[in-house]
């Protein structure tokens, strides 16, 4: 049995966005013994002289003080030269592009952690299937996924997330080396419950956001809250993940605060709602484009993630009346927003129960993948 625990002697965290720079700057901040150094790369040049310069990011965290022991580059061979753990923070549709030009830099035995919460449009593949794919050298994966937003990070706020990872003693160095009092990590194996989870939430955290933004009141978003669940839950585990894990900080507690106003995806929907004119020709377009444009920022998760895991729950005929839905508002442009409630009530009619049996749940935890749900 080993007895010491692995230090990680340089960590390159890339992806300079909002939650990537809050990493790094938790990162920075840890005790020197955790690790051996920090460094965040980027690739916009603007912001990584304003991060080295005045220690603040421009855009994503203008009001935040970062660490003055964080590093920022906008040169991939910089950040990568002999990196032992590299933390993915890019968009998840960008990983696999990365991964490719990165490849040159990338040492056999490294350790890639992926805080990217999508599934990839292309492919319908999951973080890790992307990385599976794409990686040559020797590598182990993990990815830490929780209710957590990037300005709670960097103002030290008590954060609890998971961490999954298949391999025991990675999980436990990882463990060790992020775990503060305010920062707790819980760890499993279940790697695929843990970032499905991520990426799910993100479309219901739309859905919610296009309801209230319709004045469907505050009662209407605790019931489309737990119908999300239901529908996070059965993709999920159709998908690999455990019953346990969506339960758990990963699945519905990051459910819960991505359905408020402090998630972007939520923003998004309800922005949409709330720009959305049925008398305006290319009514769609154009609300898309005044949400965005208010956003501040063209990365939306949940919209890419909408886009696969319809396609998924199309190929294997799964009930998702949420995404079915929210597909033909945002995708197809058949619907309004304000049709969105009456399309999933319709769509979730088959469900005349509250839960499942007993013994629906035991076969659904045993056999996934065939029992199931399926649509009328």
């Amino acid at each position: 049995m080993r007895k010491t625990k692995r230090v990680f002697q340089r960590i390159a965290v890339v992806g300079a966005g909002g939650f990537g720079t809050a990493i790094a700057h938790y990162l920075a901040e840890l005790p020197s013994e955790r690790h051996g150094g920090i460094i965040l790369y980027g690739r916009d040049e603007t912001v990584i002289d304003s991060i080295n310069s005045q220690h603040r990011h421009p855009s994503r965290l203008q009001d935040f003080h970062l660490s003055p022991k964080l590093i920022a580059v906008n040169s991939l061979s910089e950040a990568l030269v002999n990196a032992d753990l590299v933390v993915l923070g890019v968009p998840a549709q960008r990983l696999r592009s990365f991964l490719r030009q990165a490849q040159p830099y990338l040492r056999s035995g490294i350790v890639l952690l992926d805080l990217a919460k999508g599934v990839e449009v292309e492919g319908l593949n999951t973080m890790s299937e992307v990385v599976n794919q794409e990686m040559k050298a020797d590598f182990t994966f993990a990815v830490l996924s929780g209710p957590s937003f990037a300005h709670d990070v960097v103002l030290g706020k008590p954060i609890g997330l998971t961490l999954g990872c298949k391999q025991r003693d990675v999980r436990r160095d990882l463990q060790m080396m992020l775990t503060t009092p305010l920062f707790d990590v819980k760890t499993t194996g279940d790697v695929r419950g843990v970032e499905l989870g991520g990426a799910l939430k993100n479309v219901f955290a739309i859905a919610v956001g296009m309801l209230i933004g319709c004045n469907t009141g505050d009662s209407l978003a605790g019931d489309l809250f737990t119908r999300s669940m239901v529908e996070m839950r059965e993709i999920g585990l159709l998908l690999g993940g455990r019953w346990s894990t969506f339960s758990g900080r990963s699945g519905l507690g990051d459910l819960a605060i991505t359905c408020t106003s402090a998630s972007r995806n939520f923003r998004f929907g309800r922005i949409y709602a709330e720009s959305y004119d049925a008398n305006l020709p290319s009514s769609h377009e154009a609300c898309f484009q005044t949400t965005i444009e208010q956003l501040g920022s063209r990365t939306v998760e949940g919209f890419d993630t909408l886009a696969a895991v319809y396609k998924i729950s199309q190929r294997k005929q799964v009930l998702t009346p949420i995404i079915r839905a929210l597909w033909r508002v945002l995708y197809d442009h058949e619907l309004a927003p304000t049709d969105l409630l009456s399309e999933i009530r319709e769509l979730d009619a088959p469900r005349h129960r509250e839960g499942p049996s007993v013994l629906s749940i035991l076969l659904h935890e045993m056999m996934p993948r065939i029992w199931y749900r399926r649509m009328r």
